[in-house]
């Protein structure tokens, strides 16, 4: 299988939210169609009938395996999803940190997000090369803090979360070359006719959303080791990134 699959999503092990997370991926607003094989050592019948139908491919085997792993295609894959073993309890972050060793060993340059259930635990996969770490339980607490405060933000945070062709979501994307050496308030002015809302930069790792003006960012802030972050004197370089808000993933090009 690893010998016909290349720039593909590898989702390791499953759990009551696996199915909602292919549905995502293969919904129909989604521009880029990503082929996807599943690790897991037990899918329910019925979820197993809908992926076929989905031309969703399943290994029936421990996702840490790295047998199984080859034959996913992981040596070859652009993403890679690690689902909390929710049936685990405790030790389930264990086992999710000998997953993510096991691709790390295969391909450690494929872009890789993990669940964890327990929040202490984040330091632990900090010292691998986890791209992105998402703790449900944190996210959850937040959002409930801040729909306590904001009335109406959950129906906004679903919104932002729910790709369709009828949603707005977050979007990571290369600036052209026409960008390079404008600041954030100049592109906001550029892009003003294109069908997305430039909300933020990405450079050297570090994400800043809607920067600030330079005379009211704090110092440190505003001078750290990846250059200026404010939107008025800071200026875009070849590398960086815009944080868009958009109906699908757009290219930047004026």
């Amino acid at each position: 299988m690893s010998t016909r699959l290349e720039n593909h999503v590898v989702i390791c092990g499953w759990n009551d939210a696996a199915m909602e997370i292919v549905r995502q991926i293969r919904g129909e607003a989604v521009r880029d169609r990503w082929e996807i094989v599943v690790v897991a050592d037990d899918i329910p019948k019925k979820e197993r009938d809908l992926l076929k139908g989905w031309d969703t491919r399943h290994i029936q085997s421990d996702p840490a395996d790295k047998d199984a792993l080859r034959e996913a295609g992981i040596c070859s894959a652009a993403r890679a999803i690690i689902l909390a073993d929710r049936s685990a309890g405790t030790a389930a972050d264990a086992k999710s940190i000998l997953i993510a060793l096991a691709i790390e060993a295969l391909n450690e340059k494929v872009h890789t997000a993990v669940e964890i259930i327990e929040s202490p635990n984040r330091s632990h996969f900090e010292r691998t090369r986890i791209d992105e770490i998402v703790c449900v339980g944190e996210i959850a607490e937040k959002l409930l803090a801040q729909a306590a405060l904001t009335h109406g933000l959950t129906e906004f945070y679903t919104h932002l979360l729910t790709t369709t062709s009828d949603t707005n979501e977050i979007y990571v994307v290369d600036i052209c070359d026409a960008l390079v050496g404008k600041t954030f308030a100049e592109t906001e002015e550029a892009l003003a006719d294109h069908d997305f809302i430039p909300i933020g930069i990405r450079s050297n790792g570090v994400t800043t959303i809607n920067p600030r003006l330079a005379a009211n960012a704090r110092e440190e802030y505003n001078y750290s080791d990846a250059g200026a972050r404010d939107r008025d004197t800071y200026k875009l370089k070849k590398d960086d990134q815009l944080l868009v808000i958009a109906y699908s993933k757009p290219e930047i090009c004026l």
